[in-house]
């Protein structure tokens, strides 16, 4: 039962792809005109409001890469790339809810230096 189960596990494709699980330029429009303004950017310094001001052609675009990328089964490494910044707010302001923070920043300092000194290894 074992072999029969990798077997058919080295044989899998995902499921197959139908009109309704491709994006299309109004379903990217629409979320990108949806999307929250006023925050902050990711890594790419890239905001709500860059993308809500861009060229009429970008949701088309977007939608031509996002479907090359159900497709061929593969999305960008720097795709999953992100930061994450705690905020302490009204009543969580304490001592040791600071010093918390002071660990998990350099917590997330460490571990971004170790990246880029693993991909400039490479």
């Amino acid at each position: 039962m074992f072999q029969e189960y990798v077997e058919k596990r080295t044989k899998y494709m995902g499921l197959p792809i139908n009109d309704d699980m491709l994006f299309d330029a109004s379903l990217v429009d629409k979320i990108i005109r949806n999307m929250k303004r006023g925050k902050a950017s990711g890594l790419d310094g890239l905001t709500a409001e860059h993308l809500q001001h861009c060229h009429p052609c970008l949701p088309t675009l977007l939608s031509k890469l996002f479907n090359l990328m159900i497709d061929r089964g593969v999305v960008p490494d720097s795709f999953g790339m992100s930061y994450t910044v705690p905020l302490l707010k009204g009543n969580q302001l304490s001592t040791s809810s600071a010093s918390v923070a002071r660990l998990f920043y350099l917590f997330i300092y460490l571990f971004i230096s170790a990246v880029s000194t693993m991909k400039t290894l490479q």
